[in-house]
């Protein structure tokens, strides 16, 4: 059996090697967003975090601004739902289409790793339309 010691040394060296390998990846995520930025306009794309880090993945989400057509089509989709499950869909599709990183296949595997992370970029893409909307004088 190992000593306390042994046990709390290999737990910090864990806990080491993935606050690397998180400092490294968060180095690739912030790259991207400045680059987003850059193309949106600041103010216009928002960073949504993972609730815990899984090396291999990025350690968020990025969300922009929804297009007028986008936005127009969820809230005609959202006054049409006659339930919650279907409420809940047309807040998805602004989800997907408005989240600009990563690329869809690691963006599954972000999901199956923190299944809330979908509802959390659904979110922030809303309060991006609500706030474009607002600005633009129509909220």
């Amino acid at each position: 059996m190992a000593t306390i010691e042994e046990i709390e040394a290999r737990r910090a060296e864990r806990a080491k090697a993935l606050a690397e390998a998180r400092a490294e990846q968060l180095g690739k995520d912030l790259e991207a967003l400045d680059r987003l930025e850059e193309e949106h306009g600041t103010g216009r794309v928002v960073r949504v975090e993972v609730a815990a880090f899984t090396p291999g993945l990025p350690t968020c989400a990025i969300v922009c601004v929804p297009t007028e057509e986008a936005f127009k089509r969820l809230r005609d989709q959202l006054r049409r739902a006659k339930d919650g499950v279907a409420r809940g869909a047309a807040q998805d599709l602004l989800g997907e289409v408005c989240r600009v990183y990563p690329d869809a296949q690691t963006y599954a595997a972000m999901r199956a790793k923190s299944p809330g992370l979908h509802d959390a970029v659904s979110v922030a893409a809303m309060r991006l339309a609500d706030a474009e909307a607002a600005e633009q004088g129509k909220g």
